[in-house]
């Protein structure tokens, strides 16, 4: 006969086990949330040293198309509600 080992120690055995799985798993997390607070001050402020120039950019290529339009382009025509008639062009002289 194969001797066995009681339930209550192998249930003691196995909280043993998991507490320090879960002691391990703690101090891992710990390092890990750590080392990104230590690349987030990294980045801090280097966002803005590529966001900024990059808005800039964009926004003088946008003058620039929006420059070169020709006009019938950039007359863009109102509308205004007219009852049964919601889209009826409406005047846009500011007269």
């Amino acid at each position: 006969m194969i001797p066995t080992v009681p339930d209550s120690v192998k249930a003691q055995q196995l909280c043993e086990s998991l507490s320090k799985e879960a002691s391990r798993i703690e101090e891992d997390c710990i390092h890990s949330a750590k080392s990104h607070f230590n690349a987030a001050d990294c980045w801090r402020n280097r966002h803005y040293w590529f966001g900024v120039p990059a808005t800039m950019l964009g926004a003088a290529a946008g003058a620039a198309i929006v420059k070169d339009w020709p006009e019938p382009y950039l007359n863009i025509p109102c509308y205004e509600s007219a009852g049964d008639r919601p889209y009826e062009r409406a005047s846009c002289d500011p007269r």
